[in-house]
């Protein structure tokens, strides 16, 4: 199975809307703290009474969203961005 530039050009693609999904999802998790969250695959409902609780738990959120921020390769908005910088 040979790769080629299209292959490759698909993937990071694929890769880029998985990380901007991954991201919606971190900021709506933040958002809604304070609501009840279902997690399919535990089959769980979690809800966050207090404030403590839910303070704690969108710091959690953000440091996990802080792991994933940037891609390790460029994006067509990363060169857009660098290029208005200039």
């Amino acid at each position: 199975m040979s790769i080629d530039n299209i292959d490759l050009a698909l993937l990071k693609q694929e890769l880029v809307d998985w990380h901007e999904t991954a991201n919606e999802g971190c900021d709506l998790l933040i958002e809604h703290a304070d609501k009840e969250i279902l997690f399919p695959s535990h089959r769980k409902k979690l809800r966050f009474k207090t404030p403590q609780e839910i303070s704690a738990f969108r710091a959690g959120v953000l440091l996990a969203k802080g792991q994933f921020s940037d891609l390790p390769f460029d994006t067509e908005q990363t060169i857009k961005d660098e290029n208005n910088e200039h």
